[in-house]
């Protein structure tokens, strides 16, 4: 599966959140803390989550999830970044047994991150008249700021379809009056690594 995002600075997000709950429906709260684990060899990265998430009946879910990505970043015609990532994801047991496996196979830790999430889902009618579901996020980023994550999921990664995908996620942003100068082109791996 591929995953079509998007995310862009937030200069407020109480009043933005509250704009998107208008059209959205509620996820829940999910505190996220990644560690990236790095095969140097091979450059391969390999995250390791885990997830404290907190629903709206006050319900509380923990979750480890393992997380491989082919990550590619794509420039539409007029600049706008996105990203069309081809992800593999699976929950695990436990955090200490697969960080042993993949210390044995050569892996390092190169990053931790912790993101504060409130997330979202929002049904687009994109250009092609169909109904797009899309994972909006408002996330901080400890040591980054606010941010607001946009994503779709499809199996065709063409140029075409990923176009028309990204077109419904700058629909959301123009719903909630965020302009596009605000799409940030950087990983956020990248930006941290800068801090």
């Amino acid at each position: 599966m591929y995953e079509v995002e998007l995310k862009a600075w937030l200069d407020n997000k109480t009043e933005t959140e509250n704009k998107l709950k208008n059209f959205a429906i509620f996820d829940g709260f999910f505190e996220k803390q990644d560690t990236y684990y790095h095969l140097k060899s091979h450059n391969i990265t390999v995250r390791i989550r885990e997830e404290k998430i907190t629903r709206q009946n006050d319900q509380i879910e923990n979750q480890i999830l393992v997380t491989y990505k082919k990550k590619e970043s794509r420039l539409s015609e007029n600049g706008e970044a996105y990203e069309v990532n081809l992800e593999k994801e699976f929950t695990i047991s436990s955090k200490e047994d697969f960080q042993e496996i993949l210390f044995d196979s050569g892996y390092k830790i190169s990053l931790k991150k912790h993101k504060s999430v409130s997330s979202y889902y929002v049904n687009v009618e994109n250009i092609l008249e169909t109904p797009i579901s899309c994972h909006v996020e408002f996330c901080y980023i400890e040591k980054l700021g606010d941010f607001i994550e946009i994503e779709t999921l499809t199996e065709d990664n063409s140029e075409k379809n990923t176009t028309k995908l990204k077109e419904a996620l700058i629909l959301i942003l123009e719903k909630l009056e965020i302009p596009t100068s605000k799409i940030e082109k950087r990983y956020y791996k990248e930006m941290l690594k800068n801090v």
